[in-house]
């Protein structure tokens, strides 16, 4: 058997490689975190993943991503991680838009993937209520600021 990447997986890892030196450097996560709205989210490093394609590597190309598999998404994440990259990039895909992919129904697919593959929303778990009583969740969601969106706490 051959483990050896694809000649398309050694050009994706190079372009997220390249994406997080250029825009997750030492300096801009210092901006980040003295300037930004959340010291853990980059908005424009954010943007520039959506941009290039890499938050939607496995979702169906229907809609709005690029149909690979998992070991793609994987290959970004550990780009990501060895930038320590301010952004939510596991969770938003692994835990998030991949999940809606293969278990929501046909409607929310065609609601959130789109806006998840070029970042406009950001999906992500509540595994709160997976620990205790299932009838007394520890996290709550409230309606957020602006229309569609809300708040998890707990």
């Amino acid at each position: 058997m051959d483990f050896d990447f694809t000649d398309d997986q050694r050009e994706l890892r190079e372009l997220a490689a390249k994406i997080f030196a250029d825009m997750a450097d030492h300096a801009q996560q210092r901006r980040v975190e003295t300037e930004g709205e959340d010291p853990r989210f980059d908005k424009k490093l954010w943007s520039a993943l959506a941009g290039a394609g890499l938050l939607g590597l496995s979702l169906p190309e229907g809609q709005g991503g690029a149909g690979l598999g998992f070991l793609e998404t994987c290959i970004v994440i550990e780009e990501a991680g060895r930038a320590a990259a301010p952004v939510p990039f596991t969770a938003a895909t692994v835990f998030g838009a991949m999940p809606v992919a293969r278990f929501a129904g046909e409607q929310a697919a065609r609601r959130w993937l789109p806006r998840a593959a070029n970042g406009e929303a950001i999906l992500t778990a509540s595994l709160g209520g997976v620990v205790g009583d299932p009838l007394r969740p520890p996290a709550t969601a409230t309606p957020g600021e602006g229309p569609g969106r809300w708040r998890l706490d707990g």
